[in-house]
């Protein structure tokens, strides 16, 4: 049996054609309009751009090798299976968390931060990470769970007269 090779298009597979130009928007804005602003004299489209290519040159000065080491070597469970373990509803996915090369193996929650938690960010000493996820004692989940969790159990009712099963087991 020989091998061949079948193209994406002839598996059925629909193939992206990218545009000759591309559009890049930075924000609220086109490429072409910052340009243009910038061009124009706009003095906050200047400052911004000054900001960014300030903030730029403390990335570009690294060599490759520092930004392939902060690439994962595996695939997480999930962007599905990341949330903060405190505000679990409010912050979950990797886009609701603060995150920043400045510190790339953490997450920042910003509800945690606001309530001036001891960490905002995961992993923690609390909730430490061994390479399968944030993970604390029971004890940990007991103490920063139990009685604030339990009296927010409203969350997991459908109505007064029918409840849910909630956390606890009950009705």
């Amino acid at each position: 049996m020989n091998a061949s090779w079948t193209s994406p298009e002839g598996k059925g597979h629909r193939v992206v054609a990218f545009p000759d130009r591309p559009n890049i928007w930075i924000g609220p804005l086109s490429v072409d309009e910052i340009r243009r602003r910038y061009a124009a004299g706009n003095q906050e489209i200047r400052a911004w751009a000054d900001e960014s290519l300030t903030a730029a040159e403390k990335w570009s000065v690294k060599p490759d090798a520092w930004f392939l080491e902060t690439i994962w070597h595996r695939e997480p469970r999930g962007i599905y299976t990341c949330a903060c373990p405190i505000h679990p509803f409010r912050v979950r996915y990797y886009s609701y968390f603060d995150w920043s090369l400045d510190d790339p193996w953490r997450l920042h929650c910003p509800y945690c931060r606001s309530e001036r938690r001891e960490y905002a960010y995961y992993p923690n000493p609390r909730y430490p990470d061994d390479g399968d996820g944030c993970f604390p004692t029971d004890e940990v989940w007991r103490a920063d769970h139990d009685e604030a969790w339990y009296a927010r159990e409203i969350l997991f009712r459908v109505s007064p007269s029918r409840p849910v099963r909630s956390y606890r087991g009950g009705p």
